[in-house]
């Protein structure tokens, strides 16, 4: 009978604790929302027909005539993390040779972004925006953490 008992005690111990680190994620993520943003960027690429063989192209002649054009689109998501200039931090590869940066705020309002800063070896890039109310991420401190602790990333691809 105390077997059960300690049983019954522990599972509700482990559930009520499970709820409660749930509810931690859930409400980082609820108050966060809102400096998540959707990035949307175009360029124009060049890409080989292959039906057409170019044999001039590995001594350095790039001006193929058989090369088509074509515009593509990135997706990605960044955080807003200045709302005062409209800073907000992607990946490079997200915004790496646009032509266009379009950006969509989490209450679907776009606007155009231009690039700020770029890091390809690390894959991050500062855009910004020109728009009122915004609403920007709130950082932990990385200082006041402890290895094992567990940390939250968000972003909202597509």
């Amino acid at each position: 009978m105390n077997f059960f008992i300690t049983l019954f005690l522990s599972i509700s111990f482990v559930f009520s604790n499970y709820n409660q680190f749930n509810q931690a994620f859930i409400n980082v993520s609820k108050d966060q929302s809102s400096s998540i943003v959707s990035i949307i960027s175009e360029k124009t690429e060049k890409i080989k027909n292959m039906f057409f063989f170019n044999p001039f192209e590995d001594f350095g002649f790039d001006d193929n005539p058989n090369q088509q054009k074509r515009k593509s689109k990135s997706l990605g998501s960044g955080v807003i993390i200045d709302k005062d200039n409209g800073y907000i931090i992607t990946n490079n590869h997200v915004v790496e040779g646009a032509e266009e940066i379009k950006v969509v705020l989490f209450d679907k309002r776009e606007v155009k972004a231009d690039i700020i800063a770029t890091d390809p070896l690390s894959d991050i890039a500062i855009i910004k925006i020109t728009i009122d109310n915004l609403q920007e991420a709130s950082p932990g401190n990385s200082e006041n953490l402890q290895i094992g602790e567990w940390v939250i990333a968000i972003g909202s691809p597509f």
